[in-house]
């Protein structure tokens, strides 16, 4: 780390200050999401949970002859296990429209955030009925997180709608932005690429 003496005292040159400071914020950026996940899960399975304890439900029938049905738990269920991180190439640039965006979709690399980073597929989570609940959008620096989160989440939306990995009952389908989301976040290793962080539920029936 340079240091410059100056006077008979030791400062730091700004572009030093600067550099840490960019790495103690997209450090942050990571941890406040990780933050938020879990806030997420908390409450959607204490939700869950309060849906099942809802026990048998009594229905009477014209005849008065009284029938009880078992809850049914419908819906989907955070899994706690499994995150996502989906690298888009190239798609850290607004000069592209909204078809090429969709183009770079298909060439996205799907793998599971944990210590082999284990590749999958959208065909694979839909086998194995996830869905994707939340989605936290990275780019090199946080002006272009914001603003190719703004151009082009909406297509996104729409592209793990068709892939089956959302269903048209998680968000309003008139306003395909208003999925659970965050954006503004940096990471520096993404280059020219779009990376996000996806929280993963599991279907319930």
């Amino acid at each position: 780390m340079a240091f410059h003496s100056k006077g008979g005292s030791t400062s730091r040159s700004p572009r030093t200050n600067r550099r840490d400071k960019e790495s103690i914020l997209g450090l942050s950026g990571w941890l406040f999401a990780d933050l938020l996940l879990a806030i997420a899960v908390i409450f959607l399975v204490v939700d869950q949970e309060s849906q099942a304890d809802a026990g048998p439900v009594a229905t009477t029938t014209t005849t008065t002859t009284t029938t009880t049905v078992p809850s049914v738990k419908t819906g989907l269920i955070a899994d706690r296990s499994k995150q996502l991180k989906i690298v888009i190439p190239g798609g850290g640039s607004t000069g592209k429209t909204v078809q090429d965006f969709k183009d770079l979709l298909t060439r996205a690399s799907f793998r599971f955030d944990d210590q082999d980073q284990t590749p999958t597929s959208a065909d694979l989570l839909k086998e194995e009925n996830y869905k994707i609940g939340f989605v936290i959008w990275f780019a090199r620096d946080s002006r272009v997180s914001g603003s190719t989160y703004k151009k082009y989440f909406g297509t996104l939306v729409n592209w793990f709608l068709e892939q089956g990995l959302i269903s048209e009952g998680q968000f309003d389908s008139s306003s395909p932005k208003n999925f659970p989301s965050l954006s503004g976040y940096l990471d520096k290793s993404a280059g020219n690429d779009i990376v996000l962080r996806v929280f993963l539920f599991k279907t319930m029936q």
